[in-house]
């Protein structure tokens, strides 16, 4: 049974944008006054009439829009918490049809096989729908999930982790170049839903069970010699291989983590090392702490002795504004510059992949600025970090306080050059980056270089 409210005083309404106006003005008003009605739905106490067939279809906009503007209003309030929005969906053949009809680009990220087609299963449904989206639909896909009601669980991912859609925090579920990929190159399966590519499902998989599971895979981490005695409902080596069958790849024989993780960097699919640091410490455990020990160990040795690098890399835009020569020679009050370096495609692809977290989008102008010319520098006076606020430095793992001159560099331009929507420059924080960045840089040629700067330090 349906029924429309009016307002207590008069039941004139000239327009339904009246009537909506209307009860969202009582939903900021008087909040309290809300009452429960039907399907856990609510109504502000007034006179009801019988509704005709265009005054359902009228009520359940009604509905929908005001369980949209609730769940968006709560969205936001989560996200500001740095929480995930927690949303539970129902009538998943429906949800996915509309959410085509609308245009909200998504992939169920695994196990569609699993997920229920019926009401009836869905009552005995217990995992949930991990969602990657394009961040642009946020609200499309808020305001289409609240028009299916329901008790499946969702995880939402986007490529830049903004409104909670992060994994642990605000790092990106897959870094942004993997999750516009993703996106791109997605696939309609069984009729149902959008799935990754055959090609990004192994991928995808893998770099689930590797970096975001670690040992709740159940996987041998193949570093300390120890087995794994925790298990995974979905069988981890059977899943990956049998993806890996049907796209021709051969994985590793045997099977750990680390293992696993070699196989990511020789197919361009590993977590950089910055980011691995930066790994949400509720998402970490014992595998991720033995990989950054590991990868630290590496990166300390492909140095050759070489301390106190700093790596500069100037952003597109700011280039692009003239201010090269103003950031070199404030750079160089302070540094030592031993190479500047212009940025081919290939290096620019490297970079953007395997530096700063595979993120070089900028919070300040949500835009996208590539790296084109690197400052490789030598800091031949560090300062101790007497005065530094010391969980400020163990967030950026940070020894040499001449570190933040980057960020007091990047106000100065701000100040002097707010027109200029740029973020200016990026930077290493100390030498295990300046290693991961050099490589990124130099490429194949990464040893040669290292020799030269060597060199060039004496």
């Amino acid at each position: 049974m349906y029924h429309l409210f009016f307002d207590c005083k008069t039941d004139l309404f000239e327009s339904a944008s009246q009537k909506l106006d209307f009860l969202f003005d009582c939903t900021k008003r008087e909040p309290e006054r809300f009452a429960k009605f039907q399907d856990g739905f609510i109504l502000y106490p007034c006179h009801f009439v019988w509704l005709n067939r265009k005054g359902k279809i009228f009520m359940k906009f009604l509905l929908d829009y005001i369980r949209y503007v609730l769940a968006w209003r709560k969205w936001r309030r989560k996200a500001h918490e740095k929480r995930g929005p927690g949303l539970k969906i129902g009538n998943l053949p429906e949800l996915f049809r509309h959410l085509d009809e609308v245009g909200v680009r998504y992939v169920v990220l695994r196990w569609p096989e699993e997920l229920p087609r019926s009401l009836e299963a869905e009552k005995t449904y217990v995992g949930d729908v991990d969602f990657l989206l394009d961040s642009d639909d946020l609200q499309k896909f808020c305001r289409a999930v609240t028009r299916f009601p329901g008790q499946v669980k969702t995880d939402i991912y986007t490529e830049n982790g903004k409104m909670g859609t992060g994994f642990g925090g605000r790092l990106s579920y897959l870094m942004p170049w993997m999750a516009e990929g993703v996106l791109e190159r997605r696939q309609l399966w069984d009729n149902f839903c959008y799935v990754p590519s055959p090609e990004d499902a192994l991928m995808t998989l893998v770099y689930h069970f590797t970096y975001q599971k670690g040992l709740l895979s159940g996987l041998d981490t193949g570093l300390d010699g120890v087995h794994n005695e925790l298990e995974n409902r979905h069988s981890p080596e059977k899943a990956m291989r049998k993806l890996a069958s049907a796209v021709g790849e051969t994985l590793p024989e045997q099977m750990t983590l680390w293992s696993l993780h070699g196989w990511l960097v020789e197919h361009g699919w590993s977590m950089p090392y910055d980011l691995l640091c930066r790994w949400s410490p509720a998402k970490r455990n014992g595998w991720h702490d033995q990989l950054q020990k590991r990868l630290e160990k590496d990166l300390r040795e492909s140095l050759h002795g070489c301390t106190n690098l700093l790596v500069f890399f100037l952003r597109a835009e700011a280039v692009k504004a003239g201010l090269e020569d103003e950031m070199t020679q404030e750079l160089a009050s302070r540094f030592r510059i031993l190479e500047r370096v212009e940025l081919s495609a290939e290096a620019r692809e490297r970079v953007c992949r395997h530096t700063r977290g595979g993120n070089w989008g900028t919070a300040r102008f949500h835009q996208l600025e590539e790296p084109v010319v690197a400052l490789v520098c030598k800091d031949e006076h560090p300062q101790t970090m007497e005065g530094v606020d010391p969980k400020l430095a163990a967030k950026h793992r940070v020894e040499n306080a001449n570190v933040f001159f980057k960020q007091q560099l990047r106000e100065q331009l701000l100040q002097r050059h707010p027109d200029v929507h740029s973020n200016f420059l990026h930077g290493s924080d100390n030498d295990l980056e300046s290693a991961e960045y050099l490589a990124a840089l130099y490429g194949p040629d990464f040893q040669d270089a290292i020799q030269r700067l060597h060199e060039m330090m004496k």
